[in-house]
Parts: C-alpha cells; structure tokens; sequence
C-alpha cells in the first residue's frame, strides 16, 4: 500500500505504469484530489465520470447521459472536476469484468454469494465508505460470455451484478455520502478469472420439466398415460440433475456416468422425453462442474453416456 505522500506525488501516467491491474490502488483522498484520483482510473483504462456527492441524488450521474457519458480523455475529466472539485468518482468498468455488489443492509454476503456461484477465487476488491462490510468483487471473464449475463440486482439477496460495460459503481477514494469516509481497496490482487462454473451458472437457463396439471389430469386421454409417464420420468431426471452437486467426492464421475447413461437409454426409448435430453444433459453437465469435476472429465462421460445410449 502506498503513503499518503507517495499516492499524491504521483501522476496519472506514472500510477498507471505502477499498476498491474484495472484499477489504481490508493486509500486515501488526503494530499491526493478527486479530479487527480479520476485522472489516475481513467489513464489505467478506465471510463470515469462525476457523481453527485450529497443530497437526494447522491451517487447519481452530474452528467446529461449518465454513465454513457462516462470518458477517458483526460482534458474532460479535468474539466468536469474542475466543475465539481468534490465529485465522487463513477466508473465504468469494460464488458469484459463483471463486478458484484454486495450489501450487508439487505442481507447480502460473500458466504451467500459463493453459495450461488461456488468458491470464488482472491480478487479485486473495493470496500465501501459505508463501513459496514459492503464490498465490490471485480471479475474478467470473456466479453462474449458476459454479454449473456444480466446486470440485475439480486442475484441472491444484497447481491447486486454490475459492470460489463452496462452500468457504473462508485470508485476509491470517493467519500461515501452517508458517512463521509472513502471507498477503499481492500488488497493488492489483480482481477481474478471468474470460473467455469461460476460463469455457467450465471447464464444458464434451467431445462424445462413439463408437468401434469394440478390433479395429474390432461385434457387428452388417450396420450394421458404417455405423457404422465414422461413427465415422472422427467422429474427423475430433474432430480439426478439437483443431486450431482451433493455426490460426494470420489463418487461423482460414476454417477455421471450412471445418470447420464440412463438418461440417453429412456430418452431413446421414449420420444416425449428425448425432446428434454440435450438440455437435460447440459445442466447435469454444468452440476457436475460446479461440483468439483473438470470440464474435460464430465465432456467425456457425457460423450460416452451418448454413444452407449445410442446402440
């Protein structure tokens, strides 16, 4: 962590040469102004913009278009604070880092977080001047992949998706407006890679399990006994798919393997449930990575269970 007096001799040009990350490290604001501060983000790569500091409107935009308003040009950026000297700074981070934002207030934590997504690697991560363990956890991934992401709040609850070129947060050392303290980073870690699993589960759409209406009844009899069938069956599949994340270690590519298998032979048995299967598939797939196993294994048992189920 850099002094006080080292952070406000500093350039932005230099700070962004020190850096080997997205964003500028400091924790404090004395000796070192806003506008400089915004400076610094923006000459690491960083799109700024000025955010009201108090009032109604605190942390909302002091720019026409908002975040979309959001530069890097340094003459701008100058100018803007030169406007508003005491500006927090908004940033907009690039679509390839998804930054998730954890507030305590409404019962969000890491802990809850990782329940959702799996363990999450040491990252960047920016403590809010509220001082109440909010945060914000910085993660790259690829653009592509995050275009299918939905920036949204709660993803569980007190936990927020932002980022990805689609939305700003409030960047060190901007004080926060209910407490007047700054937003600091946390540590020295570079933006950590979202994992596989992490990703997935952020994207994924969970297969459609058709089932019989309230009473077990359709209004078809004579595909009544099929189809009810089918749907038990598939709710056996929905199942298997739930369960693969609780399947101890040692075990799970067997019963992958068993699962996925069975699956392949029914479905080729029975045509209502092989319209289910790629899909079916997919998130018992995604299940077992998100349980421990590796993208490579689970392609293969899957591939495997495939080939069997064909002959």
């Amino acid at each position: 962590m850099r002094t006080q007096k080292e952070a406000a001799a500093q350039t932005p040009q230099t700070a962004a040469q020190n850096r080997n990350q997205s964003l500028p490290n400091y924790s404090t604001v004395h000796g070192y102004t806003m506008g400089a501060a915004a400076a610094t983000h923006a000459a690491t790569g960083i799109s700024v913009f000025p955010c009201q500091e108090t009032g109604a409107r605190a942390k909302a935009p002091y720019t026409p278009h908002g975040f979309k308003d959001a530069t890097r040009d340094q003459k701008v950026i100058e100018a803007w604070w030169q406007q508003w000297p005491n500006a927090l700074i908004g940033i907009v981070p690039p679509p390839h880092v998804i930054v998730f934002d954890i507030d305590p207030r409404s019962g969000g934590s890491i802990e809850a977080l990782e329940n959702k997504l799996g363990k999450l690697p040491p990252t960047l991560t920016v403590l809010s001047g509220r001082g109440d363990g909010g945060c914000h956890l910085y993660y790259k991934a690829p653009a592509k992949r995050l275009q299918l992401v939905k920036a949204r709040s709660n993803l569980v609850p007190g936990v927020d998706i932002k980022g990805m070129g689609r939305s700003y947060l409030i960047a060190p050392p901007s004080l926060h407006p209910d407490t007047g303290k700054p937003y600091v980073f946390e540590n020295e870690q570079p933006i950590a890679e979202l994992l596989p699993r992490a990703l997935y589960q952020l994207t994924r759409k969970p297969p459609t399990i058709n089932t019989p209406p309230k009473g077990g009844h359709y209004s078809r009899p004579p595909s009544h006994n099929k189809a009810v069938s089918a749907s038990g069956k598939l709710k056996g599949w929905h199942t298997w798919i739930n369960n693969m994340l609780t399947v101890p270690e040692g075990s799970r590519n067997d019963y992958l393997n068993r699962k996925a298998h069975r699956m392949c032979v029914e479905a080729r048995q029975d045509p209502l449930l092989a319209k289910h299967l790629d899909e079916s598939l997919d998130a018992l797939a995604a299940n077992a990575i998100f349980a421990g196993l590796t993208p490579n294994e689970v392609a293969a048992t899957i591939n495997s269970a495939k080939r069997g189920g064909d002959r």
